[in-house]
């Protein structure tokens, strides 16, 4: 849980900031890119980073071990942090982007898996309290994320923004490393080995894969203001294969929170360009920091987690299916 919430910190600090960092001019220390351009980047790099989970996800259970997928993958954000922090131009925020979304993907999922591991043994009201627990430090690395690169971000700049997210990923790196000892057998191991027959394959789609991005990028069909849109059919491409092999009851559940999870993200992209082209941020002699206005819903998710917890103890056997567990949350 506090690895998670170090790698939720680093994340959301980062997006926190990231709209106003292409929005901003230059004297501004922004990069001054039109809102629709900045707008497709953001949005294609939040559906991105869920994008590679998938990829992370099948890495994880096929070719390398959970425990490892976890560790090599909070390298890469930190790198990609770092990359950020240094770098003043378009070409190092596209390498520091791309490397946090190839190490979220590496990351988010496996380490997800591993909690799963922890508790499998467990009773069901036992699993849903602890996902419970696990799910509040992800919103509580929502919130102090934000408000820190925020008002570091507001008092000297936007790259002592992305340097603080740096900073929060090695503490989930150390943080990890002091635990790894202490993880399931299962979490070392590969549980759904790949046949070595099929791995010339599966090396073979994902180099078609990069040269379809580069081409797609060098011939101009993949531009910035159509990276958004590009991501959501790939997203929704990906969700079908996925739902051929799924029970299709979920289907609806999936879809519910697809809707929700989009209007949500609109807090770093419409929302964001809303505050810089409309809203006051002068109070009195100080500026309040944009990113503040992003911790408003994680907040409300971590205050209400351990009352939610403790209702699900309470009611025992009595207490909803996770399916309905879900349409709750959604409604």
């Amino acid at each position: 849980a506090f690895t998670e919430l170090w790698e939720r910190y680093s994340f959301y600090g980062l997006q926190g900031i990231l709209s106003f960092y292409l929005l901003y001019s230059l004297a501004d220390g922004g990069l001054e890119i039109a809102p629709a351009a900045a707008a497709g980047i953001v949005g294609a790099y939040g559906g991105s980073v869920y994008l590679a989970q998938i990829l992370g996800a099948w890495l994880g259970d096929r070719l390398v071990t959970p425990k490892r997928m976890v560790l090599v993958g909070a390298v890469i954000i930190m790198v990609g942090h770092i990359v950020l922090a240094f770098s003043r131009d378009f070409a190092g925020l596209g390498i520091g982007l791309i490397l946090i979304v190839l190490g979220t993907g590496a990351l988010k999922t496996n380490i997800t898996s591993i909690v799963g591991f922890i508790v499998e043994d467990r009773s069901q009201q036992e699993r849903d309290v602890s996902f419970s627990y696990f799910y509040m430090a992800i919103n509580v690395g929502a919130v102090v994320g934000p408000l820190t690169t925020g008002f570091a971000q507001n008092e000297w700049g936007f790259h002592v923004g992305f340097g603080l997210a740096a900073i929060g990923m090695a503490a989930a790196l150390i943080q990890y490393l002091l635990s790894m000892k202490r993880l399931p057998a299962r979490a070392g191991a590969i549980n759904n080995p790949l046949p070595r027959r099929r791995v010339p394959l599966a090396v073979g789609v994902g180099v078609v894969g990069i040269a379809v991005v580069v081409l797609a990028a060098t011939s101009g069909l993949l531009r910035a203001e159509n990276l958004a849109s590009t991501t959501t059919v790939l997203a929704l491409v990906a969700a079908a294969a996925y739902f051929l092999t799924m029970c299709t009851s979920f289907l609806p559940l999936f879809l519910a929170a697809g809707i929700y999870f989009g209007l949500l993200f609109q807090k770093f992209t419409a929302i964001s360009i809303l505050i810089t082209e409309r809203i006051d941020l002068q109070i009195g002699g100080w500026t309040f920091p944009v990113a503040w206005i992003t911790t408003a819903s994680p907040l409300a998710a971590v205050l209400v987690t351990p009352l939610v917890a403790r209702l699900w103890t309470l009611l025992g056997d009595r207490q909803p299916s996770a399916v309905t567990k879900f349409a709750i949350g959604l409604m």
